[in-house]
C-alpha cells in the first residue's frame, strides 16, 4: 500500500481522543485510514497500529484453503467462488475490513442473511449459536500483534458447517496463524468441525499464558506489599494489573460459558473427540476465569494494604508532631510571658536573668519528655 503521513491523531489510541472529547475520524483524509477509524477505535487501538496489522485490502482473502488437498494450497478469489460445497471442507480467512470481503459475505458466500449479520456485527461479545446445521461463534483472543496493548482483546467470527468454515477479523491473530501454519505444512485439520476446534484451542492456549503472567505480577506486589523491607508498590503497576483482570474478566467469562454449552448444541457434523476437546478448552477457560477473580479481589487487598499503610505513616507522623507540640506549648507559653514589657517581671535587673529562664524551660522539657516516655507517647 502507499505509504501514508500518519498524524499525532492517528498515532494516538482512538478510546482515549474519545475520552478527551476529541473526534478524530474527520480530520482523516485518506479514505482507508478513515474507513479503519472505527473498527480501531471497537479494537482499543490507534490507527498506525491498525494500519500496520491490516495492510490496506488487496481484493483478496487473506487465506482460503480446501482441507482435502495435501497439503492444502492457499486460493485466490476466482478458485472460492467457483468451489461447490460438495468440493470438499473450505476454510475462507477473511480480513472484515475489507470491503469485498464484506460484500462476498453478504452477497455471495451463500449464507443466510441472518449469519451474514452475525460474522459483519460490530458488536463483538462472546457467544455460540447455532443456526440450522451451522454454528455462528463470536470469540475473543489475547492481542499479541507487535507494539499493541496486552490489555485489549481482539474479536473473531466464525461461521463453521459441514463443508465450510468462514472466519473473519479486524486484526491479525497469532492463534489463527498457528492453525494456517499447521493447515499448510500438512499436519493440521482436515474437516470443518475439526478446524474449528482447532481455532478454539488455539485461543485459549494463547490466553492461559497472559493469565498466568498476570498471576506472577500480581505475586510480587503482595510480596512487596507484605515485605516491609521492600519498597512499596507502584500504585501504577496496581492499576494496570487491575485493568487488565477486568478487561480479561469481561470477555473470557462470557466465552467460557459459550463454549461449555456447545456440547448441547453441537450439529452432527462434530465428531465426538472435537466435542471433548472444545469442553475442556471451556475447563481451562473456566479455570482462568476463576483465578481472574481471584486475582481482582487479590488486587483490592493489595490496594487497601498499601492505603492503611501509606495512612499508618501519616498517622504515626501527625502523632509524633502532636507529642511534640504538647512538649514545647509550656515552653511557648513561658517565653510568651517573659517576653511581656510590663512593669514587676522578675530578674530585670540582674545579669544571670536570661540563663535562670532559659534552665527552666530545659527542665520542662526534660520533664516534658520524660513523661511521654514513660507513658509511651513517644
Amino acid at each position: 500500500m502507499p505509504a501514508l503521513a500518519v498524524s499525532g491523531v492517528v498515532r494516538t489510541p482512538l478510546r482515549a481522543l474519545a475520552r478527551a472529547g476529541q473526534t478524530p475520524i474527520p480530520a482523516l483524509r485518506h479514505p482507508y485510514l478513515a474507513a479503519l477509524a472505527p473498527r480501531a477505535l471497537a479494537a482499543g487501538c490507534s490507527i498506525a497500529d491498525a494500519v500496520r496489522m491490516n495492510p490496506q485490502p488487496s481484493s483478496a482473502p487473506v487465506a482460503a484453503y480446501l482441507l482435502d488437498e495435501s497439503p492444502p494450497k492457499t486460493l485466490d478469489w476466482a478458485r472460492v467462488r467457483n468451489l461447490a460445497d460438495e468440493s470438499g471442507a473450505l476454510w475462507i480467512h477473511l480480513d472484515q475490513s475489507d470491503p469485498t470481503s464484506r460484500d462476498w459475505v453478504r452477497e455471495e458466500s451463500g449464507v443466510e442473511p441472518l449469519v451474514a449479520s452475525g460474522l459483519l456485527d460490530e458488536n463483538s461479545r462472546p457467544r455460540v449459536t447455532r443456526i440450522g446445521d451451522g454454528l455462528l461463534a463470536t470469540v475473543r483472543g489475547i492481542n499479541l500483534n507487535p507494539d499493541a496493548d496486552p490489555r485489549e482483546l481482539i474479536s473473531l467470527r466464525i461461521w463453521a458447517t459441514r463443508r465450510r468454515v468462514i472466519t473473519l477479523r479486524l486484526l491479525r491473530f497469532a492463534s489463527v496463524r498457528s492453525v494456517m501454519e499447521r493447515v499448510e505444512s500438512g499436519t493440521g485439520p482436515r474437516e470443518s468441525g475439526a478446524l474449528f476446534t482447532a481455532i478454539l484451542t488455539a485461543l485459549t492456549d494463547r490466553a492461559e499464558p497472559a493469565v498466568n503472567s498476570l498471576d506472577d505480577r500480581l505475586d510480587e506486589l503482595e510480596v512487596q506489599t507484605i515485605d516491609r523491607s521492600l519498597p512499596d508498590p507502584e500504585r501504577a503497576d496496581l492499576l494496570d494489573v487491575r485493568q487488565r483482570v477486568i478487561t480479561l474478566l469481561r470477555y473470557l467469562g462470557p466465552q467460557a460459558q459459550a463454549m461449555r454449552g456447545i456440547g448441547k448444541i453441537a450439529p452432527d457434523w462434530m465428531s465426538e473427540q472435537d466435542r471433548l476437546l472444545i469442553g475442556e478448552s471451556a475447563n481451562r477457560l473456566t479455570r482462568m476465569v476463576e483465578d481472574l477473580e481471584a486475582a481482582s479481589t487479590r488486587a483490592v487487598v493489595v490496594q487497601d494494604e498499601i492505603a492503611n499503610r501509606l495512612a499508618e505513616r501519616l498517622g504515626n507522623r501527625t502523632y509524633a508532631l502532636t507529642v511534640i507540640a504538647a512538649i514545647v506549648l509550656p515552653l511557648s507559653l513561658l517565653s510568651g510571658v517573659f517576653g511581656m514589657n510590663v512593669g514587676g517581671m522578675p530578674w530585670l535587673e540582674t545579669s544571670a536573668g536570661f540563663w535562670i529562664v532559659c534552665g527552666g524551660m530545659a527542665v520542662i522539657g526534660v520533664v516534658g519528655a520524660w513523661i511521654a516516655r514513660t507513658r509511651n507517647w513517644l
